[in-house]
């Protein structure tokens, strides 16, 4: 390894393309640095321009002209950004350290270092620890690619597949590469398949593997809708409700109390995740159905709500209460697909407003301690009407959502 290092010097010459990457890659390690091929002329394109009785170049010469500069080489890119994402950095630090090369015939066909800028500045040589987070440095051989591949078939956790590639080959990885290598894989699953193809096959081999599933893609029809029928203009999914058979009997063992709460941005399409749980009698929540929602609007949510009573039309009659956070939208689509069930707020939503809204009074406690009472009381009469009058001053700038 040393001696292919030190054969990296200018004047040198090389018998092939690869002989010369192997001697540049033992210089690279020896002394900590990275180089990248910044310009090139191909041995094919020079070969193809030659006039006849010309000497050829060999194909494994790969380069007629090539330039590799330090990977910090080129000028300081000046930031141009408003300073939303202060963390973005470039390698470029206008480090001058360069290798020519240059591809010969005569006398024999051979690759020569015809020019070598070798030192280095502007940043560290020789620090082994800093060019171990060279992403060069950081790629993985083809075994550890494989035990990657078997930890996510096994569905590890990023942080355990780090430790494990750390502890066993000492390179310097982090969550954020294993992500980009989790995404590789999941589009090679794909074998060619757009997401919105893998989605429909996952839906259906939902149904297949789990007889007693079932899931509805929706769409809201809407004005604009007549017009797009009539110029063939595809439907935009606005919803997509499924559940499995094992969320079908959660909700037929505990149907009384259901909760709904929304997660936003969950797919690069940015749509959203209302997750409807049933509450059992140790008061832990049971999945009974996911809607992805193209937009958290009324109508969307609405008719999300309908295909789920629809699907399961025993909650008409058996679900009583339904706890939300403080989203106007999902109340009001609660209370029209089942008008006659209790819509109850979340205490930890309530309190934690709350307690935003006092923050600086003088009253802060006393007001705490009234909604507190008001939170925990059995009975809808909690208190005389001046306390509520109180808490609803502080809570809210009307008192809809405590009527």
């Amino acid at each position: 390894m040393c001696i292919m290092a030190e054969r990296t010097r200018q004047n040198e010459y090389f018998n092939s393309f690869k002989e010369f990457e192997d001697c540049l890659r033992a210089y690279e390690l020896k002394n900590c640095v990275i180089f990248k091929r910044t310009s090139t002329k191909p041995v094919d394109k020079y070969n193809a321009r030659l006039q006849p009785g010309q000497t050829k170049l060999d194909e494994c010469l790969f380069l007629k002209y090539g330039t590799y500069n330090c990977v910090h080489g080129g000028p300081v890119r000046p930031s141009q950004s408003k300073g939303l994402r202060p963390n973005q950095r470039t390698l470029q630090l206008h480090c001058p350290a360069q290798i020519s090369l240059v591809g010969e015939a005569c006398p024999k066909q051979r690759l020569k270092i015809s020019s070598f800028k070798h030192l280095h500045q502007n940043h560290p040589v020789g620090n082994s620890n800093f060019a171990k987070h060279y992403c060069k440095n950081k790629k993985l051989d083809k075994t550890t690619k494989e035990l990657v591949t078997t930890m996510f078939k096994c569905r590890g956790k990023n942080a355990d597949i780090v430790h494990q590639i750390q502890e066993t080959t000492g390179k310097a990885v982090n969550s954020k590469d294993i992500s980009n290598m989790k995404q590789q894989y999941r589009m090679e699953q794909r074998l060619g398949k757009t997401p919105e193809e893998d989605l429909i096959l996952e839906l259906k081999k939902m149904l297949k593997d789990d007889p007693g599933s079932q899931y509805v893609i929706g769409h809201v029809e809407t004005e604009t809708d007549v017009d797009d029928t009539e110029n063939n203009e595809p439907k935009l999914v606005d919803f997509i409700f499924f559940q499995t058979k094992a969320m079908r009997d959660n909700l037929e063992q505990f149907p009384e109390i259901l909760g709904l709460d929304t997660t936003y941005d969950v797919n690069k399409h940015n749509m959203h995740l209302s997750v409807v749980e049933a509450i059992d009698n140790h008061k832990n929540g049971r999945i009974v159905g996911y809607i992805f929602l193209r937009r958290e609007t009324s109508n969307i949510l609405e008719s999300a709500l309908k295909v789920f009573v629809a699907k399961n039309p025993d909650v008409v009659n058996t679900v009583k209460t339904v706890i939300v956070d403080k989203d106007y939208k999902e109340i009001s689509g609660v209370r029209k697909v089942l008008p006659n069930v209790h819509v109850h707020l979340c205490h930890t939503h309530v309190r934690r407003i709350f307690s935003r809204r006092v923050k600086g009074e003088e009253n802060a406690s006393k007001l705490t301690k009234i909604l507190n009472d008001m939170c925990l009381s059995d009975t809808a009469e909690v208190r005389p009407l001046g306390y509520t009058i109180t808490a609803t001053k502080y809570f809210f700038d009307c008192s809809v959502w405590l009527s």
